[in-house]
């Protein structure tokens, strides 16, 4: 009587992305040496799952996953080495006007941030060239700072979104804000 013994096998994810952003997905492609069923986990599901075979990529950071092959009729089950990428946040815009410019010294005016995606949260942080006016949470991608403190001459506002675990960062361009004295 003899035995037959099953061969090696050996599996790999052959399309990892390079890179990824939050929110995105993609289906993995394997190449394998072997008859089982190709499979995938993520040993990070903090930053990516797993799902019906598609990866998401849920959070920033580093994703690693790994792909297994299912012992088939001639080959012996394998599991691939992990495979990396970096999950980097979204983009965001943030654009930054005035309810009054000119103004004068003492009159109320509104400076409004809004940021794209409208779904961004977080604050947003209002300064005069380097100095901090404020601080204000995002409320449907809008931010509004009202104030009547200004001093007479040109002032450098941005507003500047401070990003959360899904959006990166952004700063308006400058806005010359004029105040005139009375």
């Amino acid at each position: 009587m003899f035995s037959i013994t099953k061969a090696s096998s050996a599996v790999s994810i052959s399309n990892v992305p390079a890179g990824a952003a939050v929110d995105g997905r993609f289906t993995p492609a394997y190449t394998a040496t072997g008859d089982g069923t190709p499979s995938i986990t993520s040993q990070t599901p903090s930053t990516c799952t797993v799902s019906g075979g598609v990866v998401s990529f849920v959070a920033a950071g580093t994703c690693t996953l790994q792909a297994h092959l299912s012992e088939g009729t001639n080959f012996l089950a394998a599991t691939g080495a992990p495979q990396s990428l970096t999950v980097a946040r979204r983009g965001s815009t943030t654009t930054l006007s005035s309810s009054a410019n000119p103004a004068t010294v003492g009159q109320a005016i509104t400076l409004t941030a809004t940021v794209s995606p409208g779904t961004a949260t977080g604050t947003v942080t209002f300064k005069d060239g380097t100095t901090v006016l404020t601080t204000i949470p995002l409320s449907e991608g809008t931010a509004r700072f009202t104030t009547s403190t200004l001093m007479q001459g040109t002032h450098r506002i941005t507003a500047v979104y401070n990003g959360n675990s899904t959006y990166a960062g952004s700063t308006s361009a400058v806005l010359s804000q004029v105040i005139n004295r009375r």
